[in-house]
């Protein structure tokens, strides 16, 4: 019976009922005691026991805690010696990362230095004179550089340095194209450390600039002078110039000396297209001369700029002398020995343009210029020799292929072959030179000699519709004397008013600009000769004047002027300008002896000027023996002065003293001589010429037959130049 009253039945009829649900199976309202009733009333009956359980209990309880602890405290020093484990690995990992790295920057380094002194000793090894043997070995040390510095590149492709090296390699072996890209790469990786610590970009962006200089600008007086084009000649946007770009980009940490050559350059670029460029031609080219006395590296770009831009009067051996110091430092630089032959050429050296072409052709057998310029040397040279003009074409032929754009190499051909008798491919050749010169335009300068020499052609082969279309064409681009040609044709097929108006730019009154000044004079002496045929002699004259008025010592004026004085019967009225001319000339010829002219050149205008006037003096009673005194020291000067001889064996005839037919014999034969030689040219108009007139002085077979046998010459020179 429960104690709590509470928890008791409250009456016997309570239990009753209580009873009558046991009994019937149904739910009860007694309910066992609780748990926690239950362990109440047990730790009231047994105090020590439960004391003693709940001792042992909380004992229990601390030592787990403390081990729950104790095994909490090990695990975190457990994962913290980890930690330090997996913090020094990755300290000793990134150690010998960075010693790796290290390792391969020095061992980078090391190449680099290695590969530079390397290339410095081959630079300095290449610039002295080699044989072929030596020269080629030198080669090809520099392609194994190469080679290996490119190899170990394509290991380390963040490292522009070893781009840069292989681009000074290509320097070495004048592959400016190779060396250009080889900076654009250097330049595209130079960020990487070595590359940062070794200044690969200024010294990339300095070669560069050398590379591009020597591939656009070194050549372009030679292919000026040489293939006559003139396109891009130092122009165009300053500003945009990779050279002077590439320069200024380099900045500080290039080469200061070869800085300091590459900034002339650029102001020699700049001063080109300047308003009024020759000052700063004579400044910059005192500062090259200056910088080259200094020394340093690539100083054949300051003596080849030097010897540009000496001052006229070019002398040869001052600009010669600058060229070679500039080869002496590089014998490898072909650029070098073409400038140099150039400079002979101008100077009618061919032996020494000869020996430059064939070292630049050695370096560079591909030198399209080098070609050029030794078959122009050889046909000076040699003249129409078979075997130098065959040789000569064997080198255009070169030109041509390797410059396929460039109209000078047909023009040239054309010219030997027309001189061969090969007419047909002489005509091929100069068709395709115009049609070249009309692709390039105002860029080629030589576009009137292409236009005159192709008149010329056709008008010895006596085509004369045609020379005269050519002639005009020529002289539409500016030659006066081509012009002249064209005038002088259109006269002769009796159209005197179409020939001035031809002429009529170059007859204006007034004073000619100077530039137009001896196209001017030519034409009016040649509208002289037609108006004195035509029976204006007042006109004619007053042509004279006007030549003689604009230069005194005009020799063809003074001397036309006495003639036609003489030949209208006024020959006293001549003899003062002709005595006048005689005494320019003797003067004249002292000049031009003491400057350098031949003696016998200098003279012959003193022989002219004699001839002339004892025409003169022939023409008037009692001036026969002063004709004859004048004839003696003419033909004393030039025994070969064929009017000399004309005139003196009429004057020897008329005075009866002597047989002046040997004197128009030895006239006769100096024709026919003359037209032997230009028939060997194939001038085969002027030939028939020179044999008519031979046949009008002292007429016997051989002019005749001479001069039939080269009309028949050119006839079927012309059906030849027709064919296709």
């Amino acid at each position: 019976m429960a104690k709590d009253r509470d928890n008791r039945y409250q009456s016997a009829a309570v239990f009753a009922a209580e009873l009558t649900r046991v009994l019937e199976r149904r739910p009860v309202l007694a309910r066992r005691a609780g748990l926690a009733y239950r362990l109440r009333r047990s730790m009231q009956r047994r105090p020590a026991i439960w004391g003693l359980a709940t001792a042992l209990a909380v004992a229990v309880a601390l030592g787990a805690a403390f081990g729950l602890a104790q095994l909490l405290a090990s695990r975190a020093s457990l994962l913290a010696a980890q930690a330090s484990l997996i913090r020094a690995h990755e300290a000793d990992s990134a150690r010998l990362a960075a010693a790796a790295v290290r390792e391969r920057e020095l061992r980078l380094e090391d190449l680099a230095a290695r590969s530079r002194r390397e290339l410095d000793a081959l630079d300095d090894t290449l610039s002295r004179q080699l044989s072929p043997a030596q020269r080629a070995a030198g080669y090809a040390q520099v392609d194994a550089l190469r080679a290996r510095v490119l190899g170990e590149q394509a290991l380390q492709p963040d490292e522009g340095i070893l781009a840069a090296l292989a681009g000074e390699a290509d320097l070495l072996r004048n592959r400016d194209d190779a060396a250009i890209r080889d900076f654009d790469l250097a330049i595209s990786h130079a960020d990487g450390p070595v590359s940062r610590t070794l200044g690969a970009l200024a010294s990339a962006c300095q070669g560069r600039a050398l590379a591009r200089l020597r591939h656009d600008y070194f050549d372009q007086m030679a292919c000026l002078f040489i293939f006559d084009d003139q396109r891009g000649y130092l122009s165009g946007d300053v500003e945009g110039n990779p050279v002077r770009w590439d320069l200024e980009r380099s900045g500080q940490g290039a080469d200061s000396y070869a800085q300091q050559a590459l900034g002339l350059w650029v102001r020699y670029i700049t001063a080109a297209s300047s308003a009024n460029p020759p000052p700063l031609y004579i400044a910059i080219g005192q500062d090259a001369a200056s910088l080259a006395a200094q020394g340093g590296r690539h100083p054949e770009v300051v003596l080849l700029l030097s010897g540009v831009l000496e001052p006229l009067p070019r002398a040869l051996a001052t600009v010669v002398d600058r060229y070679s110091a500039a080869i002496d430092r590089s014998h490898n630089l072909p650029q070098l020995y073409v400038q140099r032959a150039l400079e002979y050429l101008d100077h009618g050296r061919m032996a020494q343009v000869l020996a430059d072409c064939a070292q630049a052709l050695a370096l560079n057998p591909d030198y399209a210029l080098a070609h050029l310029m030794r078959a122009k040397a050889l046909l000076a040279l040699h003249g129409g020799d078979s075997g130098p003009a065959d040789e000569a074409i064997d080198d255009i032929d070169a030109a041509i292929r390797l410059a396929p754009r460039q109209p000078n190499g047909p023009l040239l051909r054309a010219g030997i072959r027309w001189r061969q008798g090969r007419f047909g491919e002489a005509m091929q050749d100069f068709a395709r030179a115009q049609r070249l010169s009309d692709e390039l335009g105002p860029a080629y300068r030589n576009g009137a000699g292409l236009w005159s020499a192709s008149g010329e052609f056709h008008r010895q082969l006596g085509q004369i519709p045609c020379a005269i279309s050519d002639f005009a064409r020529a002289g539409a681009l500016g030659d006066g004397a081509a012009l002249q040609q064209a005038a002088q044709l259109l006269e002769q097929d009796g159209r005197f008013n179409t020939a001035q108006q031809l002429l009529s730019a170059l007859l204006r009154d007034g004073q000619p600009s100077p530039s137009a000044a001896q196209a001017s004079c030519t034409a009016r002496l040649w509208r002289a000769g037609v108006r004195e045929r035509h029976g204006d002699i007042a006109g004619a004259l007053a042509d004279y004047d006007w030549i003689i008025a604009y230069t005194p010592n005009y020799l063809p004026a003074l001397c036309g002027r006495g003639d036609i004085l003489r030949r209208a019967g006024r020959a006293a009225e001549a003899l003062p300008g002709l005595d006048q001319a005689v005494a320019l000339m003797r003067h004249w010829a002292l000049s031009a002896t003491a400057g350098g002219m031949a003696a016998a050149q200098a003279d012959g205008h003193v022989a002219d000027a004699l001839v002339s006037r004892a025409a003169a003096e022939a023409a008037m009673p009692g001036h026969q023996s002063g004709a004859l005194a004048d004839c003696q020291e003419a033909l004393g000067i030039d025994p070969q002065q064929i009017d000399g001889l004309v005139l003196r064996a009429t004057l020897i005839t008329r005075s009866g003293t002597g047989d002046g037919r040997a004197d128009a014999t030895a006239a006769a034969n100096l024709l026919l001589a003359t037209g032997d030689a230009q028939g060997a040219r194939m001038e085969l108009t002027d030939a028939m010429a020179s044999y008519a007139r031979a046949a009008a002085i002292h007429a016997d077979d051989r002019s005749d037959r001479a001069l039939q046998s080269t009309r028949a010459q050119r006839d079927q020179a012309a059906r030849q130049a027709e064919q296709p």
